[in-house]
């Protein structure tokens, strides 16, 4: 059985996407889901879900040691970052080189950062999307794994385009982790 950690901090809705995609797929993995906020709906779906969950502490000088230990100690055999809204430092990214990755919402190198969305539709592009990547210490510029794009319409609002970048996160990020998965 193989060991997949997931962080998240956010709503959870692609953590959803992965379980459901690993239930329908019949994948057979061990789940361990962590969060660096206690009321979040990530870890609600976890609880929904029946996945093991783990709350960081909320002082930042324990959190990545915490973070660390847990990793440690669950042995992952892959850390998907699904919403994790933390800047990850070397000492944990190193531990777990070529081991982690990562969901951007753009087509990276373009518009990195946490408001990426955001800062594509403000800049005018007509093509946005979603890269999957490996964690490395330099943020969002980690090896790519898969692209896939979004055409930006004319009739667009930031909040349209949020949508449709969600659903393809959601349809395409839990097909690379199970190919992933397979190599590993």
């Amino acid at each position: 059985m193989k060991k997949v950690a997931v962080l998240g901090s956010g709503r959870g809705t692609n953590f959803l996407a992965i379980l459901k995609r690993a239930r329908e797929k019949n994948w057979n993995v061990d789940f361990l889901a962590i969060s660096d906020k206690a009321y979040s709906g990530f870890i609600e779906n976890a609880q929904k879900e029946n996945v093991k969950f783990k709350v960081l502490p909320q002082k930042r000088d324990l959190l990545n040691e915490e973070l660390l230990e847990i990793l440690k100690d669950f042995s992952p055999d892959l850390i998907v970052l699904a919403g994790y809204m933390r800047i990850l430092p070397s000492f944990v990214v190193n531990a777990f080189k070529g081991k982690m990755i990562n969901l951007h919402p753009s087509l990276l190198p373009s518009f990195k950062g946490a408001h990426a969305i955001r800062d594509a539709y403000e800049y005018g592009v007509k093509w946005t999307g979603i890269t999957i990547h490996f964690v490395t210490e330099e943020l969002d510029a980690g090896p790519i794994i898969a692209q896939f794009p979004v055409i930006v319409r004319e009739e667009d609002t930031l909040e349209s385009l949020e949508k449709r970048i969600h659903d393809v996160e959601h349809k395409f990020y839990p097909q690379v982790i199970e190919e992933v998965l397979k190599v590993f």
